[in-house]
C-alpha cells in the first residue's frame, strides 16, 4: 500500500514538472483550533527533494494566515505544520482559499484548485479503504490463529481477496 501511495506522489511530481511557468498567487487559510504561535510552511515537493518556498506565522486567534509567493510551475505542494500535520495541494498560480478545522485537515474545504480537491478526496478515500482492508486482514488472521475451520475461513479469505482487488482497482483508476 505504501508503494502505491509513493508511486502516486511520484506521478503527481512528474505531472507537475511538465507544466508551464505560472505567476504570483496567495493562499488564504482559516483553520479553527490551530495552535497559536505556530509556523506554517509552504513546501514544493520536487523529485530532488522538498523546498520550503514560504512561511506564515499563526498569530490570529481565528486561525487565519496567508501565504503569498510565486509558483514557478504547476506542481505538488504541501502546507506543513510544526506538529507534522500537512495538507497536500496542486498549485498552478491561482489564488486559493482553505477553510476548516485543524483537527480534521482531511475535511477542509479548498477553493481555487479543483486538482487539490480531487487529490485530497482521493487520499481521504484511500485512507478509509486502507483502514477497512487492514481491519479485514486482522479479522482473518485472528480467525486463522484460533484454528477456525476452513468452512469459516474460506469465505473470509475470499472477502479479503475481493477487497484487496477493489482497493487496487480504485488506486489504478485514479
Amino acid at each position: 500500500m505504501k508503494k502505491i501511495a509513493g508511486l502516486l506522489i511520484m506521478a503527481f511530481l512528474w505531472w507537475g514538472c511538465r507544466q508551464k511557468d505560472k505567476g504570483s498567487f496567495s493562499i488564504q487559510v482559516e483553520l479553527q483550533h490551530i495552535p497559536m504561535q505556530d509556523t506554517a510552511y509552504l513546501d514544493e515537493l520536487q523529485l530532488a527533494g522538498t523546498k520550503t518556498i514560504d512561511t506564515a506565522r499563526i498569530e490570529d486567534a481565528s486561525g487565519k494566515f496567508t501565504f503569498t509567493t510565486v509558483v514557478p510551475e504547476e506542481g505538488l505542494y504541501r502546507i506543513r505544520f510544526a506538529d507534522g500535520k500537512m495538507l497536500l495541494l496542486v498549485l498552478n498560480g491561482s489564488d486559493l482559499t482553505i477553510r476548516g478545522d485543524y483537527t480534521h485537515l482531511q475535511e477542509v474545504k479548498i477553493e481555487g484548485s479543483p486538482s487539490s480537491v480531487q487529490l485530497n478526496q482521493f487520499l481521504h478515500e484511500l485512507n478509509n479503504k486502507s483502514q477497512a482492508l487492514t481491519h479485514l486482514a486482522v479479522q482473518y488472521d485472528s480467525l486463522k490463529s484460533q484454528g477456525t475451520s476452513d468452512s469459516l475461513l474460506i469465505p473470509q479469505a475470499l472477502e479479503l481477496e475481493n477487497q484487496e482487488k477493489a482497493f487496487t482497482d480504485y488506486v489504478m483508476k485514479f
